[in-house]
């Protein structure tokens, strides 16, 4: 199954990746985390974003937890405007 779903991580439709992921999600194995790519946590499309943070969330094998997070940290909510709370006042700036 896993074999058919890795092409789909890569496709150019946003809601393959963040169907692939979520499905990759279900399996619950922990040895799958690694198919969760920085690019997936980042992407563009804020239903696949959401997505790889989610199956990122559920699959983490024990001990990477602090790395992940630390993924979320750098990357700010400036990256992943989906977690701004509406109405929030950061916004890009020179100095960002």
């Amino acid at each position: 199954m896993v074999a058919a779903l890795t092409p789909e991580l890569t496709s150019p439709l946003p809601q393959a990746r963040a169907q692939a992921l979520h499905t990759i999600s279900k399996l619950n194995d922990s040895d799958l985390f690694e198919l969760v790519t920085s690019a997936h946590l980042l992407d563009d499309d804020d239903e696949a974003a959401r997505t790889a943070w989610r199956a990122a969330a559920r699959m983490v094998p024990p001990g990477q937890e602090a790395q992940l997070a630390q993924v979320l940290y750098d990357n700010d909510m400036l990256v992943l405007p989906w977690l701004r709370p509406v109405g929030h006042p950061r916004t890009l700036s020179a100095a960002d």
